[in-house]
C-alpha cells in the first residue's frame, strides 16, 4: 500500500508541478482495519488492527464502523466510534478477491493518512 500511494503521489507531482494543485508529494499510510462478511476469512487471530465482521452496506458489501470513517465524520467527532478518534480510518480501499472481482469477502482494508 505505501509503494502503491507513493507511485500516486509521484504521479501527481510529476514535473515539480501538482496535477490540479494537488500540495503533497508524500501521504502516510497505515493500515488501521480489516472489515469481513465472515471473520474466519481472515487467517489470523491477533488483533493489531480492528477487525469489523458482519457490517455490510446497502450493497451487502463489508464495511469498517460508519461511527469510525471520516467520509461520515468529516465535523473530526469520533465519539460513537469505539476507540475514538485514535481509532477512526480515512479512506476505504476495496480488495478484489482471486477473480479479480471487487466487494470480496476479504473485505475492505482502510488507511489512515492523518
Amino acid at each position: 500500500m505505501r509503494r502503491q500511494f507513493g507511485k500516486w503521489m509521484t504521479a501527481m507531482t510529476e514535473n515539480g508541478k501538482g496535477h490540479n494543485a494537488w500540495p503533497y508529494t508524500t501521504v502516510p499510510v497505515d493500515i488501521v482495519g480489516w472489515a469481513v462478511k465472515n471473520r474466519s476469512t481472515l487467517q489470523w487471530t491477533d488483533n493489531s488492527v480492528d477487525i469489523y465482521a458482519g457490517n455490510l452496506d446497502s450493497g451487502g458489501s463489508p464495511q469498517c464502523a460508519p461511527d469510525c470513517g471520516r467520509f461520515f465524520h468529516q465535523d473530526g467527532n469520533y465519539s460513537k466510534c469505539p476507540g475514538g478518534a485514535a481509532r477512526h480510518y480515512d479512506r476505504p480501499v476495496l480488495l478484489p478477491d482471486e477473480g479479480g472481482q471487487r466487494h470480496a469477502d476479504h473485505g475492505l482494508r482502510h488507511v489512515d493518512g492523518a
